[in-house]
């Protein structure tokens, strides 16, 4: 005689096995994560890269500006000595003018007692 209790089968709760398609999906959204972990990443090596040559290209500026404005220096103190050779070569050649005008008339004057 089999009663009811018989016909009931206790079932012992089981750990639920995931389906295919939830692994698959885990398994997605894993990936995702790391490819966007490594993006953050990417992200952060690329603004030290960015923060590095930022350094770089300013402490490069400050060399070139430091040079730039030596040579200014150097070229000043030479172009001064040149516009002072060529001041004081134009002062004679006005001097020169002078003489030399006063001997043309000195010579006309000359040639006018002569004639």
């Amino acid at each position: 005689m089999t009663t009811e209790m018989d016909s009931v089968k206790i079932k012992k709760p089981q750990l639920q096995t995931p389906t295919s398609r939830e692994m698959l999906n885990q398994q997605a959204q894993i990936l995702i994560d790391e490819v966007n972990a490594k993006r953050k990443r990417d992200t952060s090596l690329l603004d030290d890269f960015k923060k590095s040559l930022e350094i770089q290209a300013s402490n490069a500026y400050s060399m070139v500006e430091q040079n730039v404005f030596q040579l200014y220096e150097e070229n000043g103190k030479l172009l001064q000595e040149k516009l002072q050779e060529l001041f004081a070569t134009l002062d004679r050649i006005a001097k020169l003018e002078q003489e030399l005008e006063q001997f043309k008339v000195a010579l006309g004057a000359l040639y006018q007692d002569i004639h």
